[in-house]
């Protein structure tokens, strides 16, 4: 898992899905941390994503909820002490898979949840399916997002929408 191919919203995704992690003290960096990271995006790019794709985020991060609070505890969790679970990691090597059949040099939120929506046998892919996100819908909403355009930088993910965030419609 190399950090520096990840865009700059993914890498901050990461971070929070680890401080989430150390928060409920738990020892291992699981696909659950991630997931409700950016379900629960402040700035609205992933979740917007996952409701065009049919996805009820609220509902998702309850189920996630549920989920991590099965997750033993520990005593008092350190962010340089956590290890990434097996899941974790298949995860990110799907989602490199990804990024390179979709001819990106980065990967993306988008390479990252189209991952988990390709796991139906993890927790996370069967929370998404249980929300109403698929393979199928998700790669249509990322297409209409992306319009063509692939993640060649680390801010990628800015850039998407840039017209309809930076101007206004004036006809």
């Amino acid at each position: 898992m190399n950090l520096e191919l990840y865009t700059d919203r993914l890498r901050g995704f990461l971070q929070s899905a680890q401080n989430l992690a150390v928060r409920l003290n738990h020892s291992q960096l699981m696909t659950e941390y991630l997931l409700k990271a950016i379900v629960e995006d402040d700035q609205n790019f992933s979740t917007d994503l996952v409701k065009k794709a049919g996805g009820d985020c609220e509902r998702a991060t309850v189920l996630l909820d549920e989920a991590l609070s099965k997750h033993p505890q520990i005593g008092k969790a350190q962010q340089n002490n956590l290890s990434l679970s097996k899941e974790f990691l298949e995860l990110t090597d799907t989602a490199e898979q990804v990024a390179e059949k979709w001819g990106d040099s980065f990967i993306s939120v988008e390479c990252m949840l189209q991952a988990f929506t390709g796991s139906q046998k993890t927790v996370t892919g069967r929370i998404l399916k249980e929300v109403g996100l698929n393979p199928e819908k998700l790669q249509r909403a990322i297409s209409g997002i992306r319009q063509g355009r692939t993640a060649e930088n680390a801010s990628a993910e800015e850039h998407y929408g840039a017209l309809k965030k930076y101007s206004r419609d004036l006809t």
